[in-house]
């Protein structure tokens, strides 16, 4: 059995304002974690207002209305 140690970075992104929510777009969540190759200019920090209204869209799209 071949046993390999590696040390893995993972960045953690979270909002300034903790009411607030983080989204690339398609993910949303209050704490990301992410590898470092992924582009941390992908996320953007939004209000809860535009995350209600995201996601209510979303779900209209989802029902077909």
């Amino acid at each position: 059995m071949l046993i390999e140690n590696k040390t893995v970075t993972v960045n953690v992104l979270r909002p300034e304002n903790p009411d607030n929510w983080l989204t690339n777009g398609e993910a949303f969540s209050k704490e990301i974690y992410i590898g470092p190759t992924v582009n941390l200019s992908d996320w953007r920090e939004i209000t809860d207002d535009e995350f209600e209204k995201i996601t209510e869209r979303l779900i209209r799209e989802a029902e077909g209305f």
